[in-house]
């Protein structure tokens, strides 16, 4: 049986300043089989234009027991050369291509546009207006993930590919308003 993967994503209320910029801070927590592996705090924020920026995360990773590894993946802009990036830009156009982030030899993560306006249906709703990116890194180039956003929401779904084999797909199963 394959394991069960559960992704809490909560906006905190406390926000970080990087390179002058107040950023919100988004927790991404990551649990498989009920097990913390993954607890990452990312630095996100908007301009005046609507772009929205991806400046940085401390990330803390886990075995699959729960024992805490590493904060391998973290990086902060400004930092080494480390340069914020679109996390998503606020007008895309299909082909566009943009740094998500750019930290050399450790986090060069890139998109593309390849879709705006589409209806993207998962279990616990159909969404329209929907923009899906290919997001990639030339450092793990037999890899790259499909990202569906929706208007108001943000990240609904997420699909998987390594060697342009489909491997995982992730969806959205709850909205919780607090």
């Amino acid at each position: 049986m394959e394991p069960e993967e559960e992704i809490i994503l909560e906006r905190r209320t406390s926000t970080r300043e990087v390179m002058g910029v107040i950023c919100i801070i988004q927790n991404d927590r990551v649990y498989v089989d009920d097990i913390l592996i993954e607890d990452t705090d990312d630095w996100l924020a908007q301009d005046d234009d609507g772009n929205l920026w991806y400046f940085g995360e401390i990330a803390s990773n886990y075995d699959d027991e729960g024992n805490f590894e590493d904060n391998e993946g973290s990086w902060e802009s400004g930092v080494d050369d480390a340069l914020a990036g679109y996390w998503l830009p606020a007008n895309p156009i299909v082909g566009q291509k943009y740094y998500q982030e750019w930290y050399e030899d450790e986090a060069e993560d890139q998109a593309e546009v390849i879709a705006i306006g589409e209806t993207v249906t998962i279990e616990i709703g159909t969404y329209e207006n929907c923009i899906v990116t290919k997001d990639f890194t030339l450092l793990e180039p037999d890899e790259y993930e499909l990202k569906y956003y929706a208007p108001g929401i943000g990240l609904i779904k997420e699909e998987k590919y390594e060697d342009e084999e489909l491997t995982e797909i992730v969806e959205l199963i709850e909205i919780i308003e607090k």
